[in-house]
């Protein structure tokens, strides 16, 4: 097995066990506050919830700060053209425009 295999297989492996335990962690968490919650005397229901958005507010909250620092991780982009060096860009406008226009005329239609 060459080394390119080899990391191959590491960078899959990570792929899979990331978001695994991630779901775990965040199962554990949920689970611990609607504990404490059902201790503390509320439903449920109540509960369930509580946990659920616990857990929900830490995921927004380690998506929050990834999203941020890919903003500032992640270089520009080269100002230029816009154009690619290897050849023209194969272009989709002559499709988008009568799709565009069908739906307008569909959306005024409608009362």
């Amino acid at each position: 097995m060459g080394p390119g295999r080899l990391v191959g297989a590491v960078v899959d492996a990570a792929l899979e066990a990331g978001p695994a335990v991630a779901l775990a962690v965040l199962t554990t968490l949920a689970a611990a506050r609607a504990t404490d919650l059902i201790h503390a005397g509320g439903t449920t229901a109540s509960a369930l919830s509580g946990g659920y958005a616990a857990a929900f507010s830490l995921a927004a909250a380690v998506f929050a700060v990834a999203a941020m620092g890919t903003l500032v991780l992640l270089p520009a982009r080269p100002r230029g053209d816009g154009r690619c060096r290897t050849g023209p860009r194969p272009s989709v406008a002559p499709t988008i425009p009568p799709l565009f226009h069908a739906v307008r005329h569909l959306s005024r239609s409608i009362p």
